[in-house]
């Protein structure tokens, strides 16, 4: 192969590495809407806001991006956690949950694997089946006298949980 050859395909190759670069897949959004009234933010450090007022969808947008979320901040006016909302978020290690918020659906945390802790405010009344299942590095929760409804195996296979209050 002669030094042109080689020139025209080095220059090929850096024009293509620039342009595939400044591509941003549809899956690369950071932020949607979650709820009739609610959106979401998902910055760099892996934080995922949910902010506005009422009840959060299930199976939510950013499924794609789940692997990403370490971090989850529900703003107040938030008042529930959707079914599926944060299913096998692997990577989640934190939730902040306001006191607005009035329950926790169905496999909303299944297999957050990284989630250790969680306090659980007075304001929720229920939490839904399979709600914290296999979150296997769950050592310890809070769930307040205000919750009136535990779902069927909302804690199955949490086999690290030690401390429940």
């Amino acid at each position: 192969m002669g030094k042109k050859a080689i020139a025209w395909a080095l220059t090929l190759a850096m024009l293509f590495s620039v342009f595939v670069g400044t591509v941003v897949p549809a899956s690369a959004e950071t932020s949607g809407t979650c709820g009739d009234n609610l959106t979401w933010t998902l910055d760099d450090t892996g934080t995922l806001t949910v902010s506005g007022e009422g009840e959060m969808w299930g199976w939510l947008d950013w499924d794609e991006k789940k692997d990403a979320i370490k971090n989850v901040v529900l703003q107040p006016g938030v008042t529930s956690i959707g079914s599926y909302a944060f299913y096998d978020c692997t990577s989640l290690t934190t939730i902040t949950i306001p006191d607005s918020v009035t329950s926790i659906g169905w496999d909303a945390f299944y297999g957050c694997w990284s989630l250790t802790s969680i306090t659980i405010p007075d304001s929720v009344t229920s939490i839904g089946d399979y709600a914290f299942s296999r979150c296997t590095g769950l050592t310890s929760i809070t769930i307040p006298d205000s919750v009136t409804s535990i779902g069927d195996e909302a804690f199955a296979y949490c086999t690290s949980l030690t401390s429940i209050t």
